[in-house]
């Protein structure tokens, strides 16, 4: 049977990183390394995502459609030795990256606890009767559910919410709209409740999301966020080096 929840419903975010992806600028420790591995693939769209725009020598190179090939060797550009200001709002950008794709990937793999059987928002509110026959089945939430054929004839003709808010509200508005595209017969159940004691009962923030860890880092893009993590890092240490260096080489020389 084929239901359809309402719009307060939790959906999985779309990932923002897939394996095969082109990468952000941050895989290699330059910014021609960056491109190095998926260079074919930045010379589409950049998979949607925001160009990266670097000013060399009075020139912009666009780092989301611009391949290896097609930089001089002149554009290599450590960043590790970039001023403080334009290394700092790199790292910054590769953080909130990582940051992103591991929401992206926890939501994948993420649910929410789901409802005690005998909770009153699991109960039927309503059903919808054609020639004696059930069809259509309403819960106290004002999800709805029914066979393919059924779904598909109602797919995108019911209300999503009441008063911004769902629960019996929206399942009394959704079986009447059912009801009249049909031609059925609304049947209200004995388990169904009020808005009123709908909006008494405890909150759902209370359930657990839970995680499928195992799923999670079985997925290519666990190990493609390892990766950037690891390089992050690397750019720490090459950066610390570096400034380090500079450190000595300014240092006053004692007679």
């Amino acid at each position: 049977m084929t239901s359809v929840g309402s719009a307060f419903d939790f959906h999985v975010a779309t990932r923002h990183l897939r394996a095969g992806d082109p990468t952000s600028p941050g895989a290699g420790n330059t910014f021609s390394d960056a491109m190095q591995e998926n260079h074919q693939a930045i010379d589409t769209e950049n998979d949607g995502r925001p160009s990266f725009i670097v000013s060399f020598q009075d020139k912009l190179y666009n780092l989301g459609k611009t391949t290896l090939n097609k930089m001089p060797d002149s554009a290599r550009i450590n960043i590790a030795e970039l001023p403080e200001d334009r290394y700092r709002s790199y790292m910054e950008r590769e953080q909130e990256s990582i940051e992103m794709s591991e929401r992206a990937l926890r939501s994948q793999y993420s649910s929410m606890e789901e409802l005690p059987e005998n909770d009153p928002r699991n109960k039927t509110y309503a059903t919808i009767v054609i020639g004696g026959k059930v069809v259509a089945t309403i819960d106290n939430q004002g999800c709805i559910g029914g066979d393919n054929a059924i779904m598909a004839h109602l797919d995108g003709l019911l209300p999503d919410e009441v008063n911004g808010t769902n629960g019996p509200a929206l399942a009394k508005a959704r079986a009447e709209a059912a009801a009249a595209i049909l031609g059925g017969r609304i049947i209200v159940s004995s388990t169904a409740i009020s808005q009123q004691q709908f909006d008494a009962l405890p909150s759902m923030d209370s359930l657990r999301r839970l995680v499928d860890y195992d799923g999670m880092k079985n997925d290519p893009l666990y190990q493609e966020i390892e990766n950037m993590r690891a390089n992050y890092q690397r750019l720490e240490q090459d950066r610390a080096a570096y400034l380090a260096k500079q450190q000595a080489a300014n240092a006053p020389r004692q007679s």
